[in-house]
C-alpha cells in the first residue's frame, strides 16, 4: 500500500522471506599465507610497517594505478616491446592497460557488493604495487614478471566474486571450493613472494646471468601452476553454480516479481524524459557522421554466402600473422573479378563480431562501391566517417565518445546541422577514439571501386592511422589488383586468392545450384540424368570464379533447351571471359524476349546505370511501368528479374534493385547502346 506524505508518496513492500546471505565472510588470503612455508613467508610482508591495517582499502588501488601510470609513461615514451619465444612482439603499454582494467573493476566489485570486505585483497594488491614499483631493467625476466601482474590483477577480482556467489556453507560444493580456491591464493602468493626476493636484490646481483636465467624459470613454472589451479577452482565453481540454481531460482524470481511491481512503472516514469533526450541527441550525432546504411550492406551479403564456405582463408599463414600480431598493421587481400573477396571479407566481419569484446575492443567495416545511386560509398571522407561513426559508438548501449562529441558541438551551425568531417578530420577523430580501446579492427570491401581521385589520400589516412595510434589498430582491405592500388598497396603483406583456394567453394556452390535448379524444374523441367548432372557440375565447378558458375548455370536453362544434347551443347561452347559471357548473355536476351520486354529491359538497365541516387524497388517500377508514348503497363518484381536474367538482382533488404556485380556495369559502360548520352536520353 502508499501512505500520502505532502507531494511525495511511500512504497511498503508486502514482507518477503529473507534470502540467504551466501559468503560467510572468511578472509581466504589469511588462510593461505597461512599455509605458505617459512621462505616464502618471510617475503610476503608488502604491509610496510602495518600501514595496510590503518589505511582504506581504496588507497591501495589508488597507488597501484599510479604505479601503472607511471611505467604507462615510461613505455610510452620508448613504445617498449620485446618478443616472445616465437618472436611476436608484445607491447607492455597493452598489458598495463590490462591491469589498469582489473582495478577499476575491483573497485566496482568493492563499491557494490555489501557483503565483500575489499581489505582482504589488500595484501596481494600491495603485492602487485611492489611489483610494478620495481626498477625493471632486465629484458630476460620482464615477459614472466608482466603476464603475471596482468594475470594476478584479473584473478583478484575475480575470485572476489565467486567468494560472494558460491562460498556458501550450505553447498555441498563448499568444502571442496574452498580447498582450491585457498590452495590458488597460495599459489599466487608464492608467485609474489617469489618477485619481492627477485627484486630486493641489488641491480648488480639481478643482472647476473645465471640468477636472471634461474628467476625467469621460476616465474614462468609458478604462473604456469596458477593457470592449472584456476582450472580446478573453475571446476567447483561451475559445480556450485548449478546447485545455486536449483536451489535459489524460484526464490529469486518471487522476490523479482515483488519488487518489481512496484519499481518498474516509478523508474520508468522518472527516466523516460531523460533516455528520449539522449537517444535523440544521439541519433543527431550518428546521422551526423554518416548515414550510410553499413549493416543492411553487410546483411545482403552475409545472407547468401554458403554455410562453410571461406574457411580456407583462415589457414593462410599471411591471415593469421596478421590477426595473431599484437603490432598494428595492414594486409591486402586481392584476386580478379568475381573471385569472391566480398564474401570472403563478410565472413571475416562476422567472426571479429563474434570474437570482440566490445568495450575494449571495437570492429568497423565498409563495403565500397562505384555506383551512381550511392556515390557515397565510393566517397573516401564518407567511408572513413562511416568508420568513426561505428568506433565511437560500438553499440546501441554505448554512449557516444567524448571526442566526437566535443567536435559535433564545436563546428558552428548557425541553426543548421554541422558540417560534414573532412578526411583530415576524421583522421583525426579516429586516432583519439581509438585510445579508448584496446585494440580495434578495421575492415574494408572494394578499395578499387573507390574514387581514384582521392583513392590516394584515403591510403595515407589508413597507413596514418596504423602508424601513429597509440592503440593496436589492425587494417584488412580488398580490391582488385589494380595498377593504381598496387602502386599504393604493394610494399605491404598482401594474401592473393588463387582459384585453387576456393576450388571447394565453388564445387560446394555448384553442387547446390544445380540441386536447387532441379528441385525447381528449372533445368530440363527436373527431369535430368545423374550423368548429365554429374558432367554439368563438373564443367561449371572447373571454370573459373563463383560468378562464371552461376551466370553459365542460367544458360543452360533457358526456353530453347529442351532435351540433354541441348545441354551438353551449350557446356561445349562456354565462353571463359567474364565479359564474353555478358555478351553471350546480352544477346540471347535481345534474341528471346518480345520488343516490348526489350524495351522495357533496356530501359531498366540504363536508369540502374544512371540513377543519382538509389531507386526503391516501386520507383523503378513505376518509372518502367510507362513508356514513351505514355502509355501505362504494369511492370512487377519478377518481370524485372525474368527480362534482365541474371544481370540484375532485387536486394531485400534495401528493397532495390542492383547490378549483381560490379563486372555487369563495366560490362555495359562499353557498349555504345549504354554510352552516356543515350542513357540519359
Amino acid at each position: 500500500m502508499a501512505a500520502n506524505a505532502g507531494s511525495q508518496s511511500l512504497v511498503i513492500l508486502p514482507e518477503a522471506e529473507p534470502i540467504a546471505c551466501i559468503g560467510p565472510g572468511k578472509n581466504y588470503w589469511s588462510l593461505a599465507i597461512a599455509e605458505l612455508g617459512h621462505q616464502e613467508a618471510e617475503y610476503i610482508d608488502f604491509d610496510d610497517a602495518g600501514i595496510l591495517r590503518r589505511i582504506p582499502w581504496q588507497t591501495v588501488l589508488t597507488e597501484v594505478k599510479q604505479a601503472v601510470e607511471e611505467k604507462k609513461v615510461q613505455f610510452m615514451d620508448k613504445r617498449w616491446a620485446i618478443n616472445r619465444k616465437d618472436n611476436r612482439p608484445i607491447i607492455l603499454r597493452e598489458k598495463l592497460d590490462k591491469i589498469a582494467v582489473s582495478v577499476e573493476k575491483f573497485i566496482q566489485i568493492g563499491d557494490c557488493a555489501v557483503q565483500y570486505d575489499p581489505a582482504h585483497a589488500a595484501l596481494p594488491w600491495a603485492g602487485v604495487r611492489f611489483v610494478l614499483k620495481a626498477t625493471i631493467i632486465d629484458q630476460q625476466t620482464i615477459t614472466g614478471v608482466f603476464d603475471g601482474m596482468e594475470l594476478i590483477s584479473n584473478l583478484i577480482g575475480r575470485y572476489a566474486i565467486f567468494e560472494q556467489l558460491y562460498l556458501n556453507t550450505q553447498l555441498k560444493t563448499y568444502t571442496g571450493l574452498e580447498k582450491t580456491l585457498v590452495e590458488l591464493y597460495k599459489r599466487v602468493m608464492e608467485y609474489l613472494s617469489k618477485a619481492k626476493r627477485f627484486y630486493s636484490r641489488s641491480t648488480a646481483a639481478r643482472l647476473a646471468r645465471n640468477i636472471i636465467l634461474d628467476a625467469k624459470g621460476d616465474f614462468d613454472s609458478l604462473l604456469q601452476r596458477i593457470v592449472e589451479q584456476q582450472r580446478e577452482v573453475d571446476y567447483y565453481a561451475s559445480l556450485a553454480d548449478a546447485e545455486c540454481q536449483r536451489a535459489n531460482f524460484e526464490d529469486l524470481k518471487q522476490f523479482l516479481a515483488i519488487f518489481g511491481r512496484y519499481s518498474k512503472d516509478m523508474h520508468s516514469k522518472i527516466s523516460v524524459l531523460h533516455e528520449h533526450h539522449e537517444e535523440q541527441n544521439m541519433s543527431a550525432i550518428l546521422e551526423w557522421l554518416s548515414p550510410v546504411p553499413y549493416i543492411d550492406h553487410h546483411n545482403n551479403i552475409h545472407k547468401d554466402r554458403l554455410e562453410g564456405s571461406g574457411l580456407w582463408l583462415f589457414r593462410k599463414q599471411q591471415y593469421q600473422d596478421w590477426r595473431e600480431s599484437s603490432c598494428s598493421s595492414i594486409l591486402w587481400l586481392h584476386g580478379i573479378p568475381g573471385s569472391g573477396k566480398t564474401t570472403l571479407l563478410s565472413l571475416i566481419i562476422d567472426h571479429f563480431q563474434n570474437i570482440t569484446n566490445f568495450g575494449s575492443q571495437s570492429v568497423a567495416y565498409f563495403y565500397c562501391a562505384r555506383s551512381t545511386s550511392e556515390r557515397e560509398r565510393g566517397n573516401p571522407e564518407e567511408i572513413l566517417r562511416s568508420i568513426l561513426r561505428q568506433l565511437s559508438c560500438p553499440g546501441p548501449n554505448f554512449p557516444i565518445c567524448q571526442p566526437v562529441r566535443l567536435k559535433y558541438g564545436e563546428l558552428p551551425c548557425a541553426g543548421f546541422r554541422p558540417r560534414k568531417l573532412t578526411l583530415d578530420e576524421s583522421t583525426q577523430l579516429i586516432l583519439e577514439v581509438v585510445k579508448s580501446y584496446l585494440s580495434v579492427t578495421i575492415i574494408l570491401d572494394a578499395l578499387d571501386e573507390c574514387n581514384q581521385e582521392t583513392l590516394s589520400d584515403f591510403i595515407s589516412a589508413l597507413k596514418k592511422i596504423v602508424q601513429q595510434s597509440t592503440s593496436t589498430v589492425k587494417v584488412l582491405v580488398s580490391s582488385r589488383a589494380s595498377k593504381d592500388i598496387v602502386s599504393q598497396l604493394g610494399d605491404l603483406p598482401q594474401l592473393r586468392i588463387q582459384s585453387h583456394d576456393n576450388a571447394d567453394d565453388i564445387k560446394r556452390f555448384v553442387d547446390r545450384r544445380v540441386e536447387e535448379y532441379i528441385q525447381d524444374k528449372k533445368l530440363l523441367g527436373g527431369d535430368v540424368s545423374v550423368q548429365l548432372k554429374k558432367h554439368v557440375i563438373e564443367t561449371l565447378a572447373g571454370g573459373a570464379q563463383g560468378i562464371w558458375a552461376s551466370l553459365q548455370l542460367q544458360s543452360i536453362c533457358g526456353p530453347g533447351i529442351i532435351v540433354e544434347e541441348d545441354v551438353r551443347e551449350v557446356l561445349r561452347h562456354l565462353p571463359t571471359d567474364i565479359s564474353n559471357v555478358y555478351s553471350t548473355i546480352y544477346d540471347r536476351m535481345s534474341s528471346q524476349l518480345g520488343p516490348k520486354s526489350r524495351l522495357i529491359m533496356n530501359r531498366a538497365l540504363k536508369w540502374l546505370l544512371c540513377a543519382q541516387r538509389p531507386l526503391s524497388a516501386d520507383e523503378l517500377l513505376a518509372a518502367l511501368s510507362v513508356d514513351p508514348q505514355g502509355t501505362f503497363s504494369p511492370v512487377s518484381r519478377q518481370n524485372i528479374l525474368d527480362m534482365c536474367y541474371n544481370l540484375v538482382i532485387h536486394d531485400d533488404e534495401m528493397d532495390v534493385f542492383r547490378f549483381s556485380h560490379l563486372s555487369v556495369q563495366e560490362y555495359l559502360e562499353k557498349q555504345s547502346e549504354f554510352s552516356s548520352i543515350i542513357a540519359h536520353s
